[in-house]
């Protein structure tokens, strides 16, 4: 009788194991399960649990500082199926089916969401409305490039905070006079060298000496024989290729149309 017991509270325990594993992969069958799951003021949506509880709620706390001082929207999502998705896809359509984006400058879907692809080890950052032009293709790779090793370690805190206060910084960046001033600079400076090339080039043609030859003086005696030579026209062939092109915003920033037809900017790497 008592090892009958023993059998059944022993069945029963594997039971229980078993359950949360099945309810959890029905819980996230589909990429449409993530977008369910968003909520008003969540930001950290980690769906492959790299972070604990408490872990999570810094996180929180530390993006709520940053979208203060950043003016972005900043997001976190971590997933271990992508359900045929790029990553591309993936962060785009999250951030965009969660309506994610504060109106900054302009721009209502302002921006930053971080995605780690636990499927097939990949970072990706995805930017919108105005954090396209805070956090240029030069920004997002130098972020990219900061959390790698980290991600490689499994250390996702410190690739959630450096994430965060990388955005911190090239937000404040582009909204710093030093950084207008560059710009101006930078722009008064092509226009000086293009029209200190316009005065170098009509003083050099309005310059030049007079002739002291005329065009006898290369001229043969009896003339110029001239030879006859004709061209005949054979067949004509035609070569087309296709001409790829890059869509950039006026920041430089790279940019592209999700699914739903908004822009993004951002890229990936692996880790």
């Amino acid at each position: 009788m008592k090892k009958l017991i023993q059998a059944i509270l022993m069945a029963v325990f594997m039971i229980l194991l078993v359950i949360p594993q099945a309810v959890q992969a029905q819980e996230y069958s589909s990429e449409q399960d993530y977008y369910q799951a968003v909520q008003d003021n969540q930001r950290v949506y980690d769906f492959a649990e790299l972070l604990s509880d408490s872990e999570r709620e810094n996180i929180e706390e530390k993006i709520s500082d940053a979208s203060e001082q950043s003016g972005l929207d900043i997001v976190v999502l971590t997933v271990n199926q992508m359900f045929g998705k790029t990553d591309r896809e993936m962060a785009d359509d999250f951030y965009d089916n969660g309506q994610f984006g504060f109106e900054l400058e302009g721009k209502e879907d302002s921006g930053i969401l971080l995605l780690i692809d636990m499927e097939n080890r990949q970072l990706y950052i995805s930017t919108a409305g105005t954090g396209i032009d805070y956090v240029t293709d030069d920004d997002w790779k130098e972020i990219l490039n900061d959390i790698r090793d980290y991600a490689t370690d499994g250390d996702y805190v410190q690739v959630c905070e450096t994430y965060i206060d990388d955005v911190i910084f090239y937000a404040k960046w582009a909204n710093s006079t030093f950084f207008t001033m560059f710009q101006s600079l930078t722009v008064d400076l092509i226009i000086g060298v293009v029209i200190a090339g316009i005065v170098v080039l009509v003083l050099r043609f309005s310059g030049k000496s007079e002739k002291t030859v005329s065009r006898e003086t290369y001229r043969a005696p009896g003339g110029i024989q001239l030879a006859s030579k004709e061209d005949r026209f054979i067949r004509r062939a035609t070569t087309s290729r296709k001409i790829e092109q890059n869509t950039q915003s006026s920041s430089g920033s790279s940019v592209h149309k999700s699914s739903s037809g908004k822009t993004h900017g951002g890229g990936g790497t692996g880790f």
